[in-house]
């Protein structure tokens, strides 16, 4: 995902399961999601920040915070 700094981004949580999103070098952390709930949040510095489900954490991403 890319985002510019100070705006609003999104995940939505498509799966059957409960998730989480969670990063160790950025600003977020969602609680457990269920199935179509949404996680926003707003980055307010630039980099490259990497990302997982939490609860699954082979499953990662990345944000991309840029200005």
């Amino acid at each position: 995902m890319t985002a510019r700094v100070l705006s609003i981004g999104t995940h939505d949580n498509d799966g059957d399961i409960p998730h989480l999103v969670a990063a160790s070098a950025a600003p977020l952390a969602s609680e457990a999601l269920d199935s179509g709930d949404p996680y926003a949040f707003t980055s307010t510095e630039t980099g490259a920040f990497a990302c997982n489900r939490g609860l699954r954490p082979h499953e990662q991403g990345q944000i991309d915070a840029i200005d």
